[in-house]
């Protein structure tokens, strides 16, 4: 696998679960009615997992992309916790 698109992929992992975590952090600010409420409580844990999922992808993409090139899908990873975050907020507006 070329060492360029592999580098570009770690990259854009690391800035792309910087800025998730920054969108994370805000939609896990206490709220009025729902700070105590179990959703709110799922995105605070995906607030707090979600280093540890940008840490394990990169770790996937820098060991197994050369050997595998599905390896590069990792770095689509870091958006997982926000799509569910995104899913817990529009199921409390109907």
């Amino acid at each position: 696998m070329n060492k360029l698109i592999i580098t570009l992929c770690l990259s854009f992992t690391v800035i792309s679960g910087i800025f998730t975590w920054i969108a994370l952090m805000f939609a896990s600010l206490p709220g009025a009615e729902t700070s105590y409420s179990l959703k709110m409580r799922i995105v605070r844990g995906l607030f707090y997992f979600h280093p540890f999922w940008v840490v394990l992808s990169y770790y996937y993409i820098h060991n197994y992309a050369h050997e595998n090139s599905y390896a590069l899908l990792w770095c689509a990873a870091p958006f997982l916790t926000v799509a569910i975050t995104w899913f817990i907020f529009s199921l409390n507006n109907p």
